[in-house]
């Protein structure tokens, strides 16, 4: 949920998750996305009032717990993940 002056509304970021950080109340997790041919990275807080839903699109299998090497990809390559 975004908050404009009075007015409040659901903006929506979709990208690909590349770590999660923290336990309990503190946990937060990192999207990543290309918007307009430049990388956005954006930190959540995972049980934030202001995070209406989270969905799992497309569930990838990976061997890290961290995708960094992700941020180094271009084009196509940076959002693609094994199935």
């Amino acid at each position: 949920r975004v908050v404009e002056g009075d007015k409040e509304r659901i903006q929506i970021f979709a990208g690909v998750v590349i770590g999660r950080k923290g336990r309990g109340l503190n946990e937060t997790f990192t999207v990543r996305r290309i918007s307009y041919g430049e990388g956005v990275e954006r930190v959540f807080p995972l049980h934030s009032p202001r995070i209406a839903k989270v969905e799992v699109e497309q569930q990838g299998r990976v061997r890290r717990a961290k995708l960094n090497y992700l941020r180094t990809r271009k084009g196509k390559e940076a959002t693609a993940v094994r199935e």
